[in-house]
């Protein structure tokens, strides 16, 4: 099967996108991994300042056996943060002393070992509870042991939400690019139709109708017009030879 070969105007919008294609993929690629590691970074800075900051004002209320107390502070922390999903307390066994969890903790939460020593005073580790992504937090000292469970839902929909904005602005940037390659091979086909009528129908090329003109294509098509001339002259000549 043989292909016609493709037009020269439609050879400059595929190389055009080709290159916008190459360019869109690397900015995706770089700007989709600055900010998926700058919005880690944020999130464990916050998390770690936020589960630090919780178990300093919650251990008075451990100390003093006020459980009262202890709970209205943690449910004020979690209605003030709508990412915050759970807040446990452990006693110094292990025990639990108080928690969010109305139907007791899940078992898989308490044996958890907190790898990521993001600061000198908390640990985190990413765990998946009811389908959803969370660092869990964890401060302690030799009395008691706080953790917090942060989702990361916010933070994927931000990367998600930047992404898609990045794709949108590279959609107009396609659109604009194939109008941009149309525009500029224009003179080229415009020249080309010219010269086919010339040939074709005996017209002359500096006709100028209908053409965007630039420097190259005016002076193809004069030149081209000049040899037309030459062969109608060299034409007449022979004619008139042959009689």
């Amino acid at each position: 099967m043989k292909f016609s070969p493709l037009k020269l105007r439609t050879k400059i919008t595929l190389y055009f996108l080709s290159l916008l294609i190459l360019w869109n993929v690397l900015i995706l690629h770089t700007v989709g991994y600055l900010v998926t590691k700058t919005c880690r970074r944020l999130t464990l800075e916050r998390g770690a300042q936020m589960a630090h900051a919780l178990f300093v004002e919650s251990s008075p209320f451990v100390h003093y056996d006020d459980l009262v107390g202890l709970a209205e502070l943690c449910n004020k922390h979690r209605h003030a943060f709508t990412d915050l999903r759970y807040i446990f307390v452990l006693n110094h066994r292990g025990k639990p002393i108080w928690s969010t969890f109305a139907q007791g903790i899940p078992s898989s939460l308490l044996h958890i070992e907190h790898a990521d020593q993001v600061t000198p005073h908390a640990a985190a580790q990413l765990v998946r509870l009811e389908g959803e992504m969370i660092y869990d937090w964890q401060c302690q000292n030799q009395v008691l042991t706080l953790r917090v469970g942060i989702s990361l839902t916010p933070v994927q929909n931000l990367i998600h939400t930047t992404i898609f904005y990045l794709m949108v602005v590279a959609s107009f940037g396609f659109l604009m690019v194939v109008f941009l390659a149309l525009f500029v091979s224009k003179p080229i086909e415009d020249l080309t139709a010219t010269i086919e009528r010339a040939v074709l129908l005996d017209q002359k090329t500096d006709d100028k109708a209908g053409r965007r003109e630039t420097l190259e294509t005016t002076t193809i098509a004069r030149h081209f017009q000049e040899l037309l001339n030459r062969l109608e002259e060299r034409t007449r000549q022979l004619d008139t030879s042959k009689k």
